[in-house]
């Protein structure tokens, strides 16, 4: 991938971050590198981690779980789901739009000088 499609991508993510900061309020998240990732591109909202956080705290709450694309992760995110799915409004879009963009960019995305 040449420098101008990783441009292109990374802009197409920040714009991602952007519409997350209009419409959620939180994101679920895995672990510390999440968090640290997410701020950088600009979300600005609530981050919770998965592993502590409380579904009371969510009620009514727009939200969207953005767990890792493995086999825990997407477990994780089953889980969490069945916690959440009725106390608040699940954006499910968002991991999608990111994974897209993420399995584009493969380990690019890893260094965080890149975005």
């Amino acid at each position: 991938m040449d420098s101008e499609e990783r441009k292109d991508l990374i802009s197409e993510l920040r714009n991602i971050i952007e519409q997350m900061n209009q419409e959620l309020d939180a994101v679920i998240i895995e672990g510390k590198h999440d968090r640290e990732a997410l701020r950088k591109l600009g979300f600005e909202k609530k981050i919770l981690k998965a592993s502590i956080f409380s579904s009371d705290n969510l009620i009514d709450s727009r939200v969207s779980v953005l767990t890792d694309f493995d086999s825990e992760g997407n477990k994780l995110r089953k889980r969490i789901l069945e916690r959440i799915s009725r106390k608040a409004k699940v954006k499910n879009k968002y991991r999608k739009e990111i994974g897209k963009i993420l399995g584009l960019l493969g380990e690019e995305i890893s260094n965080q000088s890149t975005i």
